[in-house]
């Protein structure tokens, strides 16, 4: 096993077969792609409290009752939501601060929003009200908010059956009714005082910890690219940080109040050792010894799966943000790992379709992946028969957040090498940036989930990808694939030859 940390840091390969073999192996599971995660629990048999909070972990975001059954609720209009829909989870998110529901605002559920007494938060109520699109109903509550005395597991019990707070006030019409039995009450009581109730793991009084992975396969030089790009960007975050400390006075209102929010942050580089099923393991231990807050990036080589990498962070319930496999779990989507697309697999699926659709006719395939980046110039006597399954952005594209990158690069001394690479990177640092910046001080992993769902359409796009959109439960932000053909004329030397493929 190797690791390293850093604080404040200073011919082409090309055959029809071979590509239609690979992408067909692609599509069968890797054998340690994990299951579908199930939260942590150490089941009934654990201590009092430990079963009940996992009783009630199990019912906020399965709607699953201790017995088995489905959670059910009541609608105001009359209709019934029963097991997922019916969960907390789908309206107050999994890290129980809620949100926006369309244009309806949707209170936090956390211990310290429940059973404390609550004011109005500035800081919290900001976004809400300014960065969302709210209903007049939901603008006006906001607007309205006043003091509420603290919930107790008797006021809480009558706010699920009747829809009101300990203060009288009723809730939003989209909130149903639960009737539940007393064990299943004590049991999201009980659970409902943990959620968020203390700063997620790898969080401390000046430091935040994040790490990246390198597999054993992935290429020194690529890895290179990689974290030049992180440790530039932890240094330059630490480096802005200790100046408004140095200057006090010349940070505005927003960041006065938001001061107690603000770490250096940390870089720890991953790099695990020996066969794949034992990465999982050499993460887990190394977490376990200095736990971060979430993987940023990363790099795999060729043919090296990213499953023990996504199983450790779906175990351990550590995000995990888009690294670069050509492997990546598809067969399970999880909570905690993005990807930036879904690899080979999504080129075998693409051309599956594209083959069953058209019939291929006597057609060369090539799989960019396998070729890599850029793809070489075809023979003259090839051109009229090759398509080539590509699934970032068109070659040729530009976006001036290229440009600004690429300056910002510059300035640091970083030379260009594999560029895809490093406008990913640098996407994916200021995507995390942007995503703790919105915790406003609330160190939740599953809120920095939520956060980077939001914030990832909405981030400058550096033009290495296909617009990248996520959402609750989807992991993957670029699903399509598009045909190429050869064209000298063409930007980069390929024009479309079909539409977006999106399995």
């Amino acid at each position: 096993m190797t690791r390293r940390s850093f604080r404040c840091i200073e011919g082409w390969r090309v055959a029809a077969l071979a590509t239609v073999l690979v992408a067909i192996g692609a599509l069968r599971p890797h054998p340690l792609s994990p299951s579908p995660i199930a939260p942590p629990s150490t089941g009934r048999g654990g201590t009092t409290t430990q079963a009940l909070e996992d009783s009630g972990r199990r019912l906020y975001r399965e709607g699953l009752l201790s017995s088995g059954a489905l959670l059910r609720g009541a609608l105001p209009d009359g209709a019934f939501v029963e097991g997922v829909a019916a969960s907390c989870s789908a309206c107050h998110r999994r890290s129980g601060f809620g949100g926006v529901e369309g244009t309806v605002y949707i209170p936090p559920v956390t211990g310290p929003a429940l059973f404390a007494p609550a004011s109005p938060d500035r800081n919290v109520l900001f976004r809400r009200l300014f960065e969302e699109k709210l209903d007049l109903a939901s603008r006006t509550r906001l607007l309205a908010a006043r003091d509420r005395p603290a919930y107790t597991a008797e006021t809480l019990a009558v706010a699920l059956a009747d829809g009101h707070d300990p203060a009288g006030r009723a809730f939003a019409a989209p909130m149903p009714r639960y009737r539940l039995g007393a064990e299943d009450l004590e049991g999201l009581t009980a659970y409902l005082r943990t959620l968020a109730a203390a700063p997620s793991p790898g969080v401390e009084d000046d430091e935040i910890h994040f790490a990246t992975v390198l597999t054993p396969g992935a290429d020194r030089e690529r890895g290179r690219a990689v974290l030049d790009v992180a440790e530039a960007w932890v240094r330059r975050k630490n480096a802005d940080l200790d100046r408004r400390r140095q200057r006090p006075g010349a940070v505005g209102p927003t960041d006065e109040d938001l001061r107690f929010a603000e770490r250096h942050w940390v870089l720890h580089v991953w790099e695990p050792q020996g066969p794949p099923e034992t990465w999982t393991a050499q993460l887990a231990a190394w977490n376990a010894e200095r736990p971060v807050f979430a993987v940023l990036g990363g790099l795999s080589g060729p043919d090296e799966p990213w499953a023990p990498v996504h199983a450790f962070c779906e175990s351990a319930e550590v995000p995990c943000l888009f690294p670069e496999t050509d492997l990546p779990v598809t067969t399970s989507t999880g909570a905690m790992t993005f990807y930036f697309s879904g690899g080979r697999v999504q080129e075998a699926e693409a051309l599956a379709r594209y083959l069953r659709e058209t019939g291929g006719g006597e057609r060369l395939f090539l799989s960019s992946t396998l070729l890599g980046e850029p793809p070489p110039e075809i023979p003259a006597a090839w051109r009229n028969r090759t398509l080539l399954l590509h699934r970032r952005a068109l070659p040729g594209l530009e976006t001036p957040q290229a440009f600004r990158i690429r300056a910002w690069l510059r300035a640091r001394g970083i030379a260009p090498r594999h560029e895809p690479l490093q406008l990913d990177a640098y996407f994916t640092w200021s995507l995390a940036e942007e995503a703790v910046l919105q915790l406003a001080g609330h160190f939740s992993r599953d809120l920095f989930v939520e956060n980077v769902e939001r914030e990832t359409e909405r981030l400058p796009d550096p033009g290495v990808w296909p617009p990248l959109v996520l959402a609750p439960g989807r992991r993957i932000a670029s699903r399509g694939t598009i045909l190429l053909r050869p064209d000298p004329a063409a930007p980069g030397g390929w024009a479309p030859a079909s539409g977006w493929i999106v399995p």
